[in-house]
């Protein structure tokens, strides 16, 4: 019930929202766009008034104009974003002086570990940038769900000393929500970060709260709506777009591919296969609704994606644990960070040739 009002609220909410985007890109000024909406919402009315579900209908148009309305207020009244705060400036500088200053024996993971952990691409050479793009990895370097997903299991799994009691839980998904928002804060917020720390905090709420559990669809539109909600201008962001259709279809896709091969209890923790199949999944399901996108915007589609995800995930994943082990100062995490950062690199080299 609550995951079909969040899509009920959600999907006229973001037409609304991306209409006026629309719109607004042809060229039309605000007011004529606006006109063109109301009108469009109006001619929507009337063809529905036939289906006699007057309240549903009326819902939906309204829904979609407040989404229009918040775009053009957006655009109209919004002042200029403000820029980074310079203390978080300072300590991401910080944060990449530091990586700079680790001893990796290795040309290349220096700059590799501060794409992965800041979102910095500037120091990789254009040739590694190349293979990520023809290996189907280029979602490696931008920070999203994967950056923000294996931080969160890492505070998890370390405040896991805390105990199971409920203060300790509280305390401990709190402290996950609080390192979350400060890295999203601390690397610019993006979108697609953005989008990252909603789930996490939805998913933090829905571990309180055991009665309930919300289903990964309206976590997804929820979000959705919140975020266009406060920031409908986002709508316009490649990494926005690309984030939320990627989790869309890892939602509502995967799972009826993963049916395809029947989990068996018995020997559900010793089935490798079926944990391949999952991998596998994974990326179809991306790839199945980013791909038209990603075809629109820059004519390429990654033939060999699905070995990337089957490589090059696990190893990227590991290498951010490890990564931030040695940022904590194990420095016997040293080698094995420089040697997981130049497998990864070597993998993306490989399919990138193929």
């Amino acid at each position: 019930m609550e995951s079909n009002l969040s899509i009920s609220v959600s999907i006229p909410f973001t037409c609304g929202v991306a209409l006026a985007a629309v719109l607004a890109g042809a060229g039309l000024s605000v007011p004529a766009a606006g006109s063109a909406s109301c009108a469009l919402c109006a001619a929507l009315l009337t063809l529905c008034a036939v289906s006699r579900k007057w309240e549903r209908v009326l819902l939906a148009m309204l829904l979609a104009s407040a989404g229009a309305f918040c775009y053009f207020s957006a655009q109209l009244g919004s002042p200029a974003a403000p820029g980074p705060s310079p203390w978080l400036e300072k300590l991401l500088a910080e944060l990449r002086g530091h990586i700079g200053s680790i001893p990796f024996k290795e040309d290349g993971t220096s700059a590799l570990l501060e794409a992965l952990m800041t979102g910095d691409k500037s120091a990789l050479p254009s040739g590694v940038l190349e293979n990520f793009r023809k290996a189907g990895a280029s979602h490696l370097l931008a920070l999203s769900g994967l950056h923000l997903g294996v931080l969160a299991g890492f505070l998890n799994a370390i405040l896991s000393v805390l105990g199971k009691s409920k203060a300790a839980e509280a305390l401990r998904y709190s402290l996950v929500i609080g390192a979350s928002a400060f890295y999203t804060l601390l690397c610019g917020a993006s979108p697609s970060l953005v989008r990252a720390l909603l789930f996490i905090v939805f998913a933090s709420l829905s571990k309180l709260f055991p009665h309930r559990h919300p289903e990964k669809g309206g976590i997804l539109c929820t979000a959705l709506t919140l975020q266009l909600a406060f920031d409908p201008l986002c709508i316009t962001s490649l990494a926005f777009q690309m984030s939320y259709l990627a989790v869309a279809g890892i939602v509502f896709i995967q799972p009826v591919l993963e049916g395809w091969y029947p989990e068996d209890s018995k020997i559900a923790k010793w089935d490798p296969l079926r944990k391949i199949w999952k991998m596998l999944t994974l990326g179809i399901s991306c790839q199945i609704t980013t791909a038209p996108l990603a075809w629109l915007r820059f004519h390429t589609f990654p033939v060999f994606f699905l070995l990337t995800n089957l490589l090059a995930m696990p190893i990227c994943e590991l290498l951010m644990v490890v990564a931030a082990l040695t940022l904590m100062g194990f420095s016997f995490c040293v080698d094995l960070c420089d040697r997981l950062a130049q497998l990864l690199l070597k993998v993306l080299e490989i399919i990138a040739s193929l």
